[in-house]
Formats: structure tokens, sequence, C-alpha cells
């Protein structure tokens, strides 16, 4: 179903309830209320869109005093969004199939009242009907689509000014590459989706007409031309669903300066005074769920390279003693499309995910079972145990792989589960900091949810350190260097924000990635407009010249008949 959210309230709006940043300072683009956004995020089990209205920068990156690139100069924060609306659309098959998911997104994205008219820009926000300074629009329960700049009637030529994807993976994320940029690789553990592309059709949705060009009048032959349409600019970013979140957090604390104290520690390469907060170049964000993904920004920019960072399969140290080995996931399929790197046999997603946690968790049963049975038989009797999970009096074993994950929910906290995946996730903090020197790391996902597992995380990456860094205190660590998302179950969402924002961002600077290609989609409707246009000539030059030929042969053909009637009758007459 669809959330509809009220507005957040903003910073530096005026006491008419202008819009969060007041007037950006960069001319008229986008009006002085922010562009008009959607966001889309895709996840395995459902589609997440939002469409947002954002507040731009007031200064250029490269006006900024800040050494750092340009995400690190631009604002990103809860404070500049205003989600105007946002859905949830089931992905998981065989629920859904793919194209069912994307039909959805794209009518949702389509039917919008919040579309930008085909006829303006976004237009500077009027006062909410609360009243109240900073407040970004009205409430939708105080009026859809009542604003200057808004489609109020979801006219399918409006559009929208950027579009945000972040999906899971692996995904096509190179927009050099335009066979795989938007599209769902072929390698994706999730068959159904495999080649699937993502973008072309979000963006078919999302991109208005430009109504600049003239109606066309009448052509020759009396029939009404086609109107001159353009596409309007739809600025676009596509990343995996973890770095787009890594993206968000690291803008965000970059802004805000969340925390007393940061990992820059002073040291022989680093002159700033321990626990003074000071901007950072790089961050780790870790999503633990049904999978473990890895989203990484290094220099101030997401890191991509030969695909996306894959952080989830890199191989831990086990537990002492651990004879699980890794899930089920990973088994059976060795070299070729969809296998899983080493596996899955002792890595970070193959020890601590909610799939492997869940299989080891009835792998604990069967031996307990086992254990029961064996007491059982010494003490005379059939063996057969009565435990959760099996069938009482029956001979029927606990089916590890038919455990449901919700199972997990129902553990204490000091169950030995969450002791595995502690350590699957601290050895991969411990890998991420001796490898990459990140300053501050983000986890994510479902599994954070369980209370005292980020305490066992750090007490564990300490441990597996072994002093071989200056880390904050194991007590300090959570505010100074492995934290937990503050945006919670919307990470993902607000990292999507945060592409479509960074798209808009590149605009003003002329350095979007996607330009090229927009600029080959207007030379490609310019050529099809004058296609049409020669083909309409062509048209009414033939119907003219059937008339001309049909009046000419009717002309002919009276004279003929004339010459045959009187011109006989006059010799008669001689």
């Amino acid at each position: 179903g669809t959330t509809k959210m009220a507005p957040t309230t903003g910073t530096g709006g005026d006491a008419g309830g202008d819009a969060a940043g007041g007037d950006n300072g960069r001319g008229d683009n986008h009006g002085a209320g922010g562009a008009v956004i959607a966001a889309v995020e895709a996840g395995g089990t459902s589609f997440t869109v939002a469409i947002c209205r954002i507040s731009l920068p007031s200064s250029s990156p490269s006006s900024s005093s800040s050494s750092a690139a340009s995400p690190q100069s631009s604002p990103q924060s809860a404070a500049d969004v205003t989600i105007l609306d946002r859905t949830s659309i089931p992905s998981s098959y065989p629920t859904t199939t793919p194209t069912q998911t994307l039909e959805a997104v794209c009518d949702f994205l389509r039917s919008s009242p919040y579309k930008l008219s085909s006829s303006s820009s976004p237009s500077r926000s009027r006062s909410s009907s609360d009243g109240g300074a900073g407040v970004g629009v009205v409430g939708v329960e105080g009026g859809v689509g009542r604003e200057g700049g808004y489609d109020q009637g979801g006219n399918d030529q409006g559009g929208y000014d950027a579009l945000g994807l972040a999906s899971f993976g692996p995904l096509g994320v190179n927009p050099a590459n335009k066979e795989t940029y938007g599209r769902i690789l072929d390698s994706s553990p999730k068959k159904e989706w495999r080649g699937i592309d993502l973008l072309g059709p979000l963006v078919e949705a999302c991109r208005g007409d430009d109504d600049s060009s003239d109606d066309g009048g009448d052509d020759s032959s009396g029939e009404k031309k086609g109107k001159k349409r353009k596409k309007k600019r739809l600025r676009i970013k596509v990343d995996t669903d973890v770095n787009a979140p890594a993206l968000a957090e690291f803008l965000d604390y970059n802004n805000n300066l969340h925390g007393s104290s940061n990992t820059n520690n002073t040291n022989s390469n680093n002159n700033t005074p321990n626990n003074t907060p000071t901007k950072i170049t790089s961050l780790a964000y870790i999503t633990a769920g049904t999978g473990i993904g890895v989203g990484l920004v290094i220099n101030s920019q997401p890191v991509h390279g030969r695909l996306h960072p894959e952080g989830g399969h890199v191989p831990v140290q086990p537990l002492e003693g651990d004879m699980f080995g890794g899930y089920s996931w990973g088994r059976g399929v060795v070299g070729s499309g969809g296998g899983i790197p080493f596996e899955g046999k002792n890595t970070v997603e193959g020890l601590g995910c909610s799939v492997a946690l869940t299989e080891r968790y009835g792998q604990m049963l069967l031996l307990e079972e086992d254990e029961r049975d064996e007491k059982d038989r010494a003490g005379g009797g059939t063996g057969i145990a009565t435990i959760a999970g099996s069938t009482s009096g029956s001979n029927d074993k606990v089916d590890s792989k038919a455990i449901d994950r919700s199972i997990l929910a129902t553990l204490p906290n000091d169950h030995p589960i969450w002791d595995h995946a502690a350590n699957a996730l601290a050895n991969l903090c411990t890998t991420l900091l001796l490898t990459l020197s990140i300053e501050r790391i983000v986890l994510g996902g479902g599994l954070m949810n369980c209370a005292g597992l980020l305490e066992k995380i750090h007490l564990r990456t300490a441990q597996l350190v072994n002093g071989y860094l200056d880390l904050p205190a194991v007590e300090d660590m959570g505010d100074a260097l492995i934290v937990t998302s503050r945006y919670g179950g919307d990470a993902g969402l607000m990292g999507t924000i945060a592409l479509a924002k960074m798209a808009l961002w590149e605009e003003e600077d002329g350095d979007n990635e996607n330009e090229t290609d927009q600029d080959e989609e207007d030379v490609r409707v310019d050529e099809e407009q004058q296609q049409q246009e020669q083909e309409a000539m062509k048209r009414a030059a033939f119907n003219t010249g059937l008339w001309n030929g049909v009046l000419v042969g009717a002309i002919g053909a009276g004279l003929v008949c004339k010459y045959c009637l009187y011109g006989s009758g006059g010799s008669r007459r001689r």
C-alpha cells in the first residue's frame, strides 16, 4: 500500500513557510523551492518508491574551502528532503514477476500528482496549511498538487528533475557501458532477475515532455501536425543498495558531524587531536540481513572499479571449534554464472547472514536432538526425542532448511547464534580497517535489530585487531567508529535520494555522467521529428499529385467526349 508522509521541517525557511533552504542561490533551474525527484530502492523482497522534493545547496563544491571532492561539500540530511509520497511494491518471486514489479513501479511514478507539469519548472513552495517557518510543502492531506509547478492532474507529459536508483546486485553501475548500466547482471543469485533492465522502464516513466517547442499548426494537407516534443532532461544516478546508503551516511556525517569524536587520531600522518570531530574522506556501510553487502566511499567518492564492492564474500576466521562451514547457498555451483565466491565456506555472508544463522540454528537443533536420542537409548528408551522443531511421536528429524528465518527474532540476546554473527561482522570490520584504513563503519539491516549485537561486534573487532591499530576504546566505538545507521529501515531509501541529489549537483557543475546520453537522446528525437515531417510532406505531395492527376484526366476525358459528339455531328452537317 501507499504510505503518505507529512512534510519534514527544513532549515533556513522564512516566516512564511518557504521550502527548506530558502533561495538556493543557483538561479531558477529548479526553483527556490527545490527539485522534484523520483527515488527507487530495488530490493529482493520489495521495491520502495518515493517522490521527494529536495533543496539544492547554496554553493558550488569548487567554491568550498574543503579540499575534498564535491560529494563531501554538498549537503545531505533529512532536513532538506521532503517526502511527498511513497509506496512499497512486492518484488519477490513467485509472489510476482520482475515485469509485474517494474510495471507497478512505473504506474506509480506516471500517475503521481506530484510530477512537474510539462510547462513549468518546480516553483517556490508556499506556506503549509499549518504555517510555520521552514516547512517544505503542504501535507498530503492538505491538498495534492495545489502548488504551482506540480502536474495537478496526473498529466502523462509531466516528469521529474532527477531519478535515483539503488538496487541489489550484482548491478551494472558503469554509465559508459550502455549494455549493462542499470541492469541486473547475469551472475545474480536471483535467477528470475538476471539480465533485467531496471533503468530503461524507469527513465521512460520519469522523463516528461518539453513544451517549449511550437505545436506545429496544420500541414498542407489540412491535418494537424504532431507537437515537436523533446523529452525533458532527466538527471540519473545508479548504484548498489549498499553504496547508496554509504554515500548518504557519508554526506550526512560530514555536514552534521554526529558523534563526539572521529577516527582521525593524532599520528605521524595526521595532526588532528584525538576526540576532535573532523570531516572524513572514507566510510563503509554494511547491511546484514538475508545477505551481507558492503558499500564504500573512499576519497569522498563511491567505489566502483571492476564492478562494485562485494565485501560480504571475503573469508573470515571462524570461532574456535566452529564446524558449521557455511550456508547452503554456496554449495554445488562452481565456475558458472550465479556461483558464490569461496562457495560460501567460512565467508562473512556464509557464516553471518540470516540464512546462514537460521541453518546454523537448525544444525544446533539436530545436534541437540541426536544427543537426546543417544541419552534416551542409553536409558532403554526408543531414541525418539521431543524437541522444538521436531514432530513428537514420530521418527521425523528436524529439517534445518525448513526453519523460517523469523525464528531468529525469538532468540535471546545471549544465544550462541549471535556470537557467530558478531564474529563474522567483526572480521569484516577488521578487514576494512586494515585494508582501507576506513574512518567510519555504519551497520544496517535486519540483523542489527538484535539488542546487544553491536556491542559484541565492538568487542570482537578489538580482539581481532589485537592492538595493531590505534582504535577508540571498546566502550567508545559506538560513537566514534562502528555505529548503526541513523536512518534505520530507511537507509536504502535515503541513499537513493542522495543519488538523485548528486545527479542534480553534478548538473549544476556541468559534470553529470549522463549528459552525453541525454544529448544523444535529444538528437535522436530531433531526427525522428524531421523524419516524420518529411514523411508528412511526401504524403501531402502524393495526395496533391493524385488529385491533380484525377482532375487532368477528367478534363481530358471530357474533351475527348466533346470531340466525339460534336466533331462527328459537324461532319454530317457539311
